[in-house]
């Protein structure tokens, strides 16, 4: 028999068995291609441009790698295909058969492996290309559907043999059609669910652990995972990967099918050497579940435990009974039941009691290059991220966020595209006089380990309020820190340190250049800045002379390197400043034209920095231009203020009781309350403010430039408010009520 004949007549042979799957084939693809180009096409359009547009973007869609439906298919496909090209292997009867043909095992194993494939290739790209031809007819332009379909059949097909491969290992490992579908899920999911349990272990037992986007790790465990998040990140090279992770379990499966033996059909495994593996694996796993579900219900070792030894126990006699069909068999292999579970309880002490010691590590300094900060609440106001082309050199919009804008008007020349602030600081922030980060690093660490050894002796409820008097909200900072070691290698860890007791750290780390380079991006501005912008409220005034913007950036610069944390702590913006290049230039000139919205997109409020009273150079030379801060403007039309504070507390019958309010009409106690007022929009410059719950109400005689609707809610700082008008709220006795309230709660 030639290789054409042989291979060709087993195909159309095995064709034959699955005839069901031909027609379910062809009938998806019909419906899902040529029959959604012709409905998207039909329908009656006024306008012939709109219509090419909306069928063009349309046709992409249903084309191209994006498609929802295409997706989900793909995904269903590698199961059902997988499983029913060898599903005769569950057949002692047919596994005789396909045995005595006078034909190599190998040859049978790619022709029905191939034709698992070509089952599904072959309608795919039949009416794949139907519906770009419907498509390029009806004017949705042939080379870019071309483009767009040629690059979603490579990434389908190329996912399709990963997963497809995958399903047929399955199989060819077990004897039974339950048996490998179960299979399949284990090798889809149990990558996953070991990561993430993993990963769950260290956040809940260990208080340094820095926890990250483990996302990535898990999408290297599942060719599932792996698919579904190809759709997110698009990557040509991860691509070619994915391609020869499916040909090496192409090869893995053919080597296993020529040593499976023919008394495996109608078994649950195929191989016995499989068997004692794949139990340990899943119990160890099982186990440790059951100790994190107790755990995390009652916070106790003695409940974890017992999680861990029924994970244990009942997980292994269900795949015990899975194996041999028989519940005689449950304790069959009752010394690997019990192995595993010591592991698994050596697991749970590793983490519970930190044996080797992961939260006490701090590296010694000599082999610190350098670290990077992130500080909770500290300097939180500032903006990270870059203006991008909203469109590309086709007039094609790239990207497609919500908009807020009014009118419909779509995106702008260009968008704000945001980069999260850890990420930022980890990656510019490079301090080499390490000693302040390093002395709060170990200040973490001793409270790590007073934590740990509070939970250790049995008591509940927070740590910071019963252990150290206080809350976590008021004294405690959260900190990560990136420690870049000498060879390249990074680690981090995050700490929770006292306030009161790093504060003196905390001012050494903010003075240094290192800090504020990373921290403020403006001062890596360049001459890339064409104008400068000064906000006041809503005010906003523009200096578009080049060479002044480049002075005042100069200026700002200067008094930002200057700037102290305890300056940031007392003080409060009189106004702010940001630097445009052309682009932002332009943008921002676009959004005031189409009079937009702010969404986070938008550019109208990023990149403000916030100008103290101590910022005398800048402050100098925009009053040397005309243009002063502004303060409580058209103080002589201020009518009344409502003052009030706005706590409240429940004392110890369950009584709420709010804080007193008081209208100030005389002229001598405004003039005395103006100096403590601040604007909302400035109060989130200040680095450790304290929460501030009294607020004044100002009210004008008339609308104002700065005012459009006749009054203002302003922040009352209570450090600068005059005696009386506390007492006139009663502020003191409220906040002596509610200490009282709460000690006598705490106490409890």
């Amino acid at each position: 028999m030639t290789l054409k004949n042989w291979f060709f007549k087993l195909l159309g042979e095995d064709t034959r068995r699955r005839l069901w799957a031909l027609a379910l084939m062809i009938l998806l693809f019909f419906f899902s291609f040529p029959v959604a180009a012709v409905f998207m096409g039909s329908g009656y359009w006024e306008n012939k441009d709109m219509f090419l547009k909306y069928y063009r973007g349309a046709m992409c869609a249903l084309v191209s790698g994006g498609n929802g439906w295409t997706a989900v298919l793909f995904a269903i496909l590698p199961v059902i295909m997988g499983i029913s090209s060898f599903s005769w292997l569950n057949s002692k009867k047919k596994v005789d058969f396909y045995n005595s043909l006078p034909v190599k095992r190998e040859k049978i194993f790619f022709v029905c492996f191939i034709n698992g494939i070509l089952l599904v290739m072959l309608p795919y790209t039949f009416f794949l290309l139907s519906a770009i031809g419907i498509g390029a007819i009806k004017g949705a332009g042939a080379g870019m559907l071309i483009q767009t379909g040629f690059f979603a059949w490579l990434h389908f097909m190329i996912y399709y043999l990963f997963l497809y491969s995958t399903v047929v290992l399955a199989v060819i490992m077990t004897g039974n059609m339950v048996v490998a579908l179960l299979g399949t899920g284990v090798f889809f999911f149990y990558g996953p669910i070991a990561v993430s349990l993993i990963e769950g272990y260290f956040s809940t037992w260990f208080y340094t652990y820095y926890q990250t986007d483990f996302f990535p790790v898990i999408n290297k465990t599942s060719p599932l995972i792996s698919y579904i998040s190809s759709f997110q990140w698009e990557n040509q090279i991860w691509l070619w990967a994915v391609l020869a992770a499916g040909l090496v379990l192409t090869a893995i499966s053919l080597v296993l099918y020529k040593k499976r033996p023919s008394e495996a059909a109608g078994k649950a495994m195929a191989f016995q050497i499989s068997k004692p593996i794949i139990r340990i694996l899943l119990v160890v796993i099982f186990a440790m579940m059951g100790a994190m579900f107790f755990w995390s219900v009652r916070h106790n070792m003695g409940w974890a435990v017992f999680g861990l030894i029924t994970g244990c126990v009942i997980s292994h006699c269900v795949i015990e009974i899975i194996y041999n069909f028989d519940f005689k068999k449950l304790f069959s292999h009752k010394y690997q039941m019990a192995g595993s579970a010591l592991f698994a309880i050596a697991v749970l002490c590793i983490f519970r009691y930190d044996l080797f010691g992961y939260d006490k590590y701090l590296p010694d300094e000599s082999k610190v290059e350098s670290v990077a900060i992130y500080m909770g609440g500290l300097d939180s106001w500032v903006d990270y991220g870059v203006l991008k082309p909203s469109k590309n050199k086709n007039d094609n919009v790239i990207t497609n966020p919500s908009y807020s804008y009014s009118g419909n008007s779509g995106p702008g020349p260009y968008l704000w595209e945001s980069e999260d602030k850890e990420d930022y600081l980890y990656k510019n922030m490079k301090i080499t006089e390490t000693e302040p980060v390093i002395n709060m690093a170990k200040n973490g660490i001793e409270d790590a380990v007073a934590r740990r050894k509070y939970s250790s002796e049995g008591n509940g409820g927070t740590y910071y309020a019963k252990m150290k008097g206080g809350s976590e909200k008021d004294s405690y900072l959260s900190i990560g820190v990136q420690y870049n070691l000498k060879g390249g290698k990074v680690v981090k860890r995050h700490y929770n340190i006292s306030r009161n007791d790093n504060m003196e750290n905390i001012k050494a780390m903010y003075s240094q250049e290192a800090y504020k380079l990373a921290t403020f991006p403006v001062l890596s501005a360049d001459n890339s800045v064409v104008a400068c912008q000064w906000k006041n409220m809503d005010q906003v005034r523009t200096v578009k002379d080049q060479e002044t913007a480049q002075e005042l950036l100069a200026a700002y610069q200067k008094d930002l390197r200057n700037l102290t944390l305890e300056e940031t702590r007392k003080e409060f913006p009189v106004a702010m400043i940001r630097f445009v290049t052309e682009e932002g230039l332009e943008q921002t000139n676009w959004e005031i034209s189409m009079d937009t919205g702010t969404n986070y997109r938008s550019y109208k409020n990023k990149e403000y920095y916030p100008v103290y009273q101590s910022f005398t150079n800048v402050t100098g030379i925009m009053a040397e231009l005309g243009i002063e801060e502004d303060g409580i403007a058209d103080r002589e039309k201020v009518s009344q203020v409502y003052l009030s504070d706005q706590r409240s507390y429940e004392d110890a019958l369950g009584t709420w009781h709010d804080g007193k309010s008081k209208v100030l009409v005389d002229t001598q106690d405004i003039d005395q309350l103006l100096p403590a007022l601040v604007f909302p929009e400035f109060y989130g410059f200040s680095n450790f403010a304290e929460e501030n719950y009294v607020r004044a109400d100002v009210s004008f005689t008339e609308e104002g430039e700065m005012y459009k609707n006749g009054n203002e809610t302003l922040i009352v700082q209570v450090d600068k408010m005059p005696e009386k008008l506390k007492e006139l709220i009663q502020y003191d006795q409220m906040t002596k009520a509610m200490d009282e309230a709460r000690k006598l709660k705490n106490s409890y």
